[in-house]
């Protein structure tokens, strides 16, 4: 279900890409760099969910994707200017 949602998703980043002044080429690699990342993502995680097992590897994934979500909306505490 998950890879049908990427690939549905597809078309919608290439016109994004568009929509936000790339060329169409540009979409075109946005699009290809995302699959690249997905094949690239899938080898270690067959690796480990060979090891742990798949229900150990969901919980697992979840927690690494709740962490980055967290992280991301946290906010950073602004810099100083710097004295000359």
């Amino acid at each position: 279900m998950f890879g049908i949602g990427q690939g549905a998703a597809a078309p919608v980043v290439a016109l994004s890409a568009r929509e936000l002044g790339g060329s169409v080429a540009a979409a075109g690699v946005v699009v290809a760099l995302l699959g690249l990342g997905q094949v690239l993502g899938d080898l270690p995680a067959g690796r480990i969910e060979a090891r742990v097992g798949e229900r150990s590897a969901v919980l697992l994934g979840s927690a690494v994707g709740l962490a980055a979500a967290i992280a991301r909306w946290v906010p950073r505490r602004p810099s100083r200017p710097r004295a000359i």
